[in-house]
């Protein structure tokens, strides 16, 4: 892993439990004045002051220790993803879940090396879960070692989706008649997780960013799953349109989501 060696992953991995754990407290600590609470693009994508005193404590305490990092995160436009060595933080991934004390957001931390993530850590403050994997390390939460399902069979399975954009309602329907149920949880990092612990098989993503996903990644491959965009290209920079699967019908759903678009063409 080019200039880290696995002692020095091992201390950035306890460093980034420890910190999205505290993180975890702090943003659980109180309730939200709606004076807090403004908006980047509109008012469906709210950040709260929380977000933003989060994702500086985190910045914080990683510099603190590991200076020579870099720091790709989602509030106040810190981002440098070019660097070497590069963490990729989301302080608060679902944020209006958050707003509404809908107890469905969490920390998602992960560390990059030379463009791949290779560490991720997703922690759930509600129910106190921790979430973390490093390459070649396994996954785990709260200590106990993670695999993902043994479902193979699509009918017994429940995938879960991010938010719909465009005309992706079409490929939502297909999903319908396929799969046993379709959830929305509105929490990219914590719907990846779910699929490391075996709790659901399958995630899309319609138009992730990194810090969406770069724990969950590491989380799902360690696990034993598979992660690639919907063309089936697995990323070393996960962004877009994206499939994390226990990887025993991983297959089948690239083909439903060819078939969505090939529908599509033809109208």
């Amino acid at each position: 892993m080019g200039g880290v060696n696995m002692r020095d992953l091992q201390k950035r991995l306890e460093a980034a439990i420890e910190i999205s754990q505290i993180v975890g407290k702090f943003i659980t600590s109180g309730t939200i004045p709606k004076e807090l609470i403004s908006f980047k693009k509109d008012e469906t994508d709210p950040v709260t002051w929380f977000d933003e005193e989060a994702q500086r404590r985190i910045i914080d305490y990683l510099q603190l220790r590991f200076p020579s990092d870099s720091f790709y995160a989602e509030e106040s436009g810190v981002r440098t993803k070019d660097a070497d060595s590069v963490w990729v933080i989301d302080p608060i991934d679902g944020t209006v879940n958050y707003i509404a004390e809908i107890p469905f957001y969490c920390v998602s931390i992960a560390f990059a090396k030379e463009g791949r993530p290779v560490l991720g850590v997703v922690y759930h403050p509600a129910v106190n879960e921790t979430f973390y994997a490093c390459k070649g390390l396994g996954a785990f939460l709260n200590g106990k070692k993670l695999s993902v399902s043994k479902i193979s069979n699509p009918r017994e399975s429940i995938l879960t989706l991010s938010h719909e954009s465009g005309n992706t309602h079409k490929l939502v329907r297909i999903l319908e008649r396929k799969i046993r149920r379709i959830r929305m949880y509105g929490t990219a990092a914590l719907q990846g997780a779910y699929v490391a612990a075996g709790r659901t098989q399958a995630y899309l993503t319609f138009n992730a960013n990194i810090w969406d996903v770069a724990a969950a990644k590491v989380l799902v491959e360690e696990a034993g799953g598979m992660v690639t965009d919907w063309k089936g290209q697995n990323l070393d920079w996960p962004e877009g349109q994206l499939l994390f699967s226990n990887g025993l019908f991983h297959k089948t759903i690239l083909h439903w989501i060819e078939e969505s678009k090939a529908r599509e063409a033809a109208l």
